[in-house]
């Protein structure tokens, strides 16, 4: 079998290709096909001073087959009643809400009792495969006894 000899032309050429299908390749790493942005953020009210969520980690992993584990606390001296978690994320210093699948939320309304910590796993797995690099929150409503919200920020990395 004989061997050919590429010319010095041919040689560039091929050089070239690869540089670009590596750099698109990079390129094409960097696009996220997490979920949907969707309105700014459409939390109301103060931040609650009876209420406090917290998450286990600060950084998670972009899969969004990970549990998170929720922890969500009554400071006061009254029963509190709560609504469901939402995802935020966070582009160009603006909150947004992401889009997710109807009909499923991470945690439903709940009701806590005076001074009550209660622990949830949650998963985000109805808002897609995997979620883009980025900050996000959760962000959970206080309906009583004084209206309001509270969040807990996270990095997916």
């Amino acid at each position: 079998m004989a061997v050919r000899k590429m010319s010095r032309k041919s040689i560039i050429v091929v050089v070239a290709f690869a540089v670009v299908l590596v750099l698109a390749m990079r390129w094409l790493g960097n696009l996220c096909a997490g979920p949907e942005l969707g309105e700014l953020s459409l939390k109301t009210g103060p931040e609650s001073t009876e209420m406090n969520i917290s998450l286990e980690k600060s950084v998670y992993g972009t899969s969004t087959n990970d549990m998170m584990e929720l922890s969500i606390s009554n400071l006061s001296d009254s029963r509190i009643t709560h609504g469901r978690a939402y995802l935020e994320k966070q582009e160009n210093g603006q909150w947004y809400q992401l889009r997710f699948r109807p009909h499923e939320t991470i945690a439903n309304e709940l009701l806590l009792d005076p001074k009550e910590t209660k622990v949830l796993q949650i998963s985000l797995e109805h808002y897609g495969p995997r979620l883009c690099p980025g900050r996000y929150r959760l962000v959970v409503g206080v309906f009583q006894p004084n209206p309001g919200y509270v969040t807990a920020e996270f990095d997916a990395e």
